[in-house]
């Protein structure tokens, strides 16, 4: 009887052995499969993180490069505007050089 017992108690170790073993392996391929998940979704998120960013540091450049070139813009114009003034000047000290002239 006393070696029924044990053999029948080893069964059942085995057998609740068995099923922890079982058990773990599933529960390990569950983490495994979440892990795998979880860096999936932590990716995509960096991903568009990383696309936000570059975005905005596209848009502060082209503002920047839109300011700059407004600026040069203004130069030129403030530029040509002196030339203009300076080019009458000169026409008018011509035209009473020549009155001059003539009197």
């Amino acid at each position: 009887m006393v070696v029924e017992e044990t053999i029948k108690a080893i069964k059942e170790t085995e057998v609740q052995a068995e099923q922890i073993v079982k058990d773990a392996e599933q529960q390990c391929a569950q983490i495994l499969e979440k892990a795998r998940e979880d860096a999936l979704a932590l990716k995509v998120e960096r991903e568009k993180e990383a696309n936000r960013k570059a975005d905005k540091l596209k848009e502060d450049a082209k503002a920047e490069g839109d300011q700059f070139a407004a600026e040069a813009s203004k130069r030129v114009d403030q530029d040509i505007e002196q030339l203009k003034n300076l080019a009458q000047k000169k026409k008018e000290d011509v035209a009473k050089m020549i009155v001059t002239q003539l009197i």
